[in-house]
């Protein structure tokens, strides 16, 4: 069933009790059709906003995208999710 789905697992802060969203955990768990690697824990160097998880998963299902939500926020893909 997961070959063709994305199921996103996260919460809303990172931590509970600062309210913080730096090193939010976020689950991804399915391959989108083919199109993403499953199996793999992906660790990025620098912040990333949400917005660009969501425009990612946009342009994965076809939606020609460049930016979600504030376009101040947003930076584009992230990559290695292929």
């Amino acid at each position: 069933m997961l070959d063709n789905t994305v199921v996103v697992w996260t919460s809303e802060v990172a931590r509970g009790n600062t309210h913080s969203w730096k090193d939010m955990p976020i689950m991804i768990a399915g391959s989108a059709g083919g199109a993403w690697t499953t199996g793999r824990y992906i660790s990025y160097s620098s912040a990333q906003p949400m917005a660009n998880l969501y425009v990612s998963l946009l342009q994965t299902f076809g939606i020609d995208e460049q930016s979600f939500g504030d376009e101040r926020f947003c930076t584009g893909t992230l990559a290695g999710l292929g």
